[in-house]
């Protein structure tokens, strides 16, 4: 088999099997003990979280855990880290924000992670979420653009 170099157009052999419905994905397998998860997001771009209540979602059958921002912090789980924490270019450190798996104290964007629902189907994952609108306080969510000359 001759080697590729860029710019070839290797011959596609995944192709046909995906076409026709033979194709195997993540989601045919299902190894034994699987849990599944879901993800609450906050649904207002700027708010502060004044403790959510995941007590009912916890009780309903087929929840394995419900998971907030405080539960991580508990578990000594801290914020995410980046991969690469230094430019290889000029060798100058990036500036990253804090930023954890599922907001703590406050929402900074809509869509934001706030908790994380495990169940042991994918239906019980995601019909089981805790309700967010009564933890929420809402806050103004500022919106700024600035337009700079690009001659300049």
């Amino acid at each position: 088999m001759a080697k590729l170099k860029i710019g070839d157009m290797p011959r596609r052999v995944e192709d046909e099997r995906f076409l026709t419905g033979s194709g195997c994905y993540v989601d045919d397998l299902q190894p034994e003990n699987l849990a599944h998860a879901a993800v609450v997001r906050a649904p207002h771009a700027h708010a502060d979280l004044q403790g959510m209540d995941t007590a009912a979602a916890k009780d309903m059958p087929g929840v394995i855990a419900v998971l907030t921002g405080s539960d991580l912090e508990a578990s000594g789980i801290g914020p995410m880290q980046p991969y690469e924490k230094v430019n290889a270019y000029s060798g100058d450190p990036f500036q990253f924000p804090t930023q954890h798996p599922l907001a703590r104290d406050r929402v900074r964007y809509a869509g934001e992670p706030v908790a994380l629902v495990l169940a042991e189907s994918r239906s019980e994952a995601r019909d089981q979420r805790p309700e967010t609108d009564r933890s929420i306080q809402l806050m103004k969510a500022f919106v700024t653009q600035q337009f700079e000359d690009m001659a300049a």
